[in-house]
C-alpha cells in the first residue's frame, strides 16, 4: 500500500516480537543448560557443553534482531544489506575473531571458553550495522507516504 507509517509499525513490532521470542530462549537455555546437555548427548564434554551454550545464549537476541533486519532489507529492496549482515555473522567477523580468541587461549593458556565470545561480539557488531543499515532504508527507499 505504499504507506510509510504501516511500514515502520510492521519493522517496529517484528522486532519487538523477535526481541520477546529470543529473550525467553535465552532465559530457557540459561536456566536449563543440563536438559540441553542431556539432550545433545554431551557426555565427557558436558562441562564445556553446558559454558558454550551460557556463553553463545548472550548472542541470541542480538542474531534475532539480525535475521529480522535481513528480512526487513529484502522486503524493502536491500539485498545488499542483507549480504553484507550475512556475511559478517557468518565469516567476516566470527572467522578472525575465533581463530584470535584460539590463539589467545593457546599462548597465553586462557580459558578455552572466550573462544566462545566470538559468537556474541560477531552478533553485537553485527546488529550495529545493521540498524545503520535500517536507518539508511529508512531515508533512501521509503520515500513513499
Amino acid at each position: 500500500m505504499q504507506n510509510k507509517r504501516r511500514v515502520k509499525d510492521g519493522i517496529k513490532y517484528g522486532l519487538i516480537y523477535t526481541i520477546v521470542l529470543m529473550v525467553a530462549g535465552t532465559l530457557i537455555t540459561e536456566l536449563f543448560p543440563n536438559f540441553f546437555a542431556t539432550l545433545f548427548n554431551a557426555g565427557q564434554s558436558r562441562i564445556y557443553f553446558i559454558s558454550a551454550v551460557r556463553i553463545i545464549s548472550i548472542s541470541f537476541v542480538f542474531a534475532g534482531i539480525n535475521i529480522a533486519f535481513q528480512g526487513v532489507y529484502q522486503a524493502l529492496n536491500g539485498g545488499m544489506e542483507s549480504m553484507v549482515v550475512s556475511l559478517l555473522r557468518q565469516a567476516i567477523l566470527i572467522l578472525p575473531l575465533a581463530w584470535g580468541f584460539s590463539k589467545l587461549v593457546i599462548q597465553y593458556d586462557m580459558d578455552v571458553s572466550l573462544i566462545w565470545y566470538a559468537f556474541v561480539i560477531t552478533e553485537v557488531l553485527s546488529c550495529v550495522v545493521g540498524w545503520v543499515f535500517l536507518r539508511r532504508i529508512e531515508k533512501k527507499k521509503m520515500v513513499f507516504d
